[in-house]
This record gives structure tokens, C-alpha cells and sequence, in this order.
């Protein structure tokens, strides 16, 4: 019976209990190979762990935890990069950009202005309506002018959240007051894992 990216499964009823790629984990297989796995992982902001969303107050929906578990996402294991694709994000009023600051993917940035100094990207405003109210909310291109990818040397043991920060110049959390009390945030994210590695 064949399956995904080329791998071959067996008949018999009972190895329907094997693990899927169960040959990358048998290490008497003399084909044993290790084999990047793409993933696509999207996010809302609506799914956050709430729990501080009253400490938080108006900066809430930019300050947010993603508990994988308690969505129902499995943790990635032995992670070899994370690459944002995609973001909706609202206009911040007398911003041209938003800092992009993911805790687990810190430290891609070297900056002028502190509150971008060592986070993960920084995500520009298009430019499609120089009027165009606060608030208003149009998805932004991870690759623009650069690709916002963080390569993990060596690989991520496990990835089971992402806190995400969303900041404006200076370093403060973006509030609700700067952005039209318009709160949606999403993003398409690129997840790359090796499976079968027995190092």
C-alpha cells in the first residue's frame, strides 16, 4: 500500500498499529533514512490562552500564548526551521511596520530601535492606501523583502506553544487604542521536522 512522500506501507492488518513512517524508526531497516516533514501551521489570535486577558487589558489580542496541546496540536518534535508565510495584522496608527516578536524564534533582528533589537521579523504595512483608516486589515506576505525563517542549529528537541508579542517602534505592545479596536490577528506559519534521526 503506498503512502506520502514515497514511503511504502504493509498489508498486514496488524502494522495498521505501527507508528506512520514506522520504517524511519526501525533501526534494523537497511533503507533507514532520516526525512523532512513540512507542515503548515495557522494560527488566530482568538484561540489564545486567555487566562491574563484581564491583566493584559487593551494589549490582550497582541500579547497572546498558543498552547498547542490544549488546541489540539500535536508538539513538533526534532524541529529543523519555522518560516512565517503569511499575516493579517490591523494598521497601527503612525506605523509603517509591526515588530513580529515570537519568543521561541527570538534573536533574527539586529536593530537601531530597541524594540525590534533581537526579536523574529519585522512585517511592513502595503502601502495599497496612504488614507486608509487605522485598523485597516490586509495580509501581509511573510517573504517581502526578506524571508522571515529561523533555521534551528542544532534542531529544536520539541515546540509545544508559541508566545507571540506584537510591537509598534520603542518596544510597547501594540494596544486596541492604536489600531481601531480592530484585535484580529492570523498567521500561516512553514513547519520543518525530521523524522527517523537517530543521532
Amino acid at each position: 500500500m503506498g503512502g506520502p512522500y514515497g514511503l511504502s506501507f504493509a498489508a498486514n492488518p496488524r502494522d495498521e498499529l505501527r507508528p506512520r513512517y514506522a520504517e524511519y524508526f526501525d533501526n534494523q531497516n537497511a533503507d533507514y533514512k532520516p526525512t523532512e516533514v513540512v507542515r503548515r501551521l495557522f494560527i488566530d489570535n482568538r484561540d489564545r490562552d486567555a487566562t491574563n486577558d484581564a491583566v493584559k487589558g487593551d494589549s490582550a489580542p497582541f500579547d497572546f500564548v498558543v498552547p498547542f496541546q490544549a488546541l489540539g496540536i500535536d508538539r513538533y518534535q526534532n524541529v529543523v526551521a519555522c518560516e512565517l508565510l503569511a499575516l493579517s495584522f490591523p494598521k497601527v496608527l503612525n506605523e509603517t511596520y509591526v515588530i513580529v516578536d515570537i519568543a521561541e524564534f527570538a534573536d533574527q533582528i539586529d536593530s537601531s530601535d530597541n524594540g525590534s533589537d533581537r526579536t523574529f521579523a519585522v512585517a511592513f504595512f502595503d502601502c495599497f492606501d496612504p488614507q486608509a483608516p487605522v485598523g485597516t486589515v490586509k495580509p501581509i506576505k511573510g517573504k517581502d523583502f526578506t524571508t522571515k525563517r529561523v533555521d534551528f542549529e542544532p534542531r529544536l528537541p520539541s515546540l509545544s506553544r508559541l508566545t507571540c508579542r506584537f510591537r509598534k517602534y520603542g518596544g510597547d505592545i501594540v494596544t486596541l487604542g492604536d489600531v481601531g479596536n480592530v484585535g484580529t490577528v492570523n498567521m500561516l506559519l512553514e513547519v520543518t521536522t525530521l523524522i527517523g534521526d537517530r543521532s
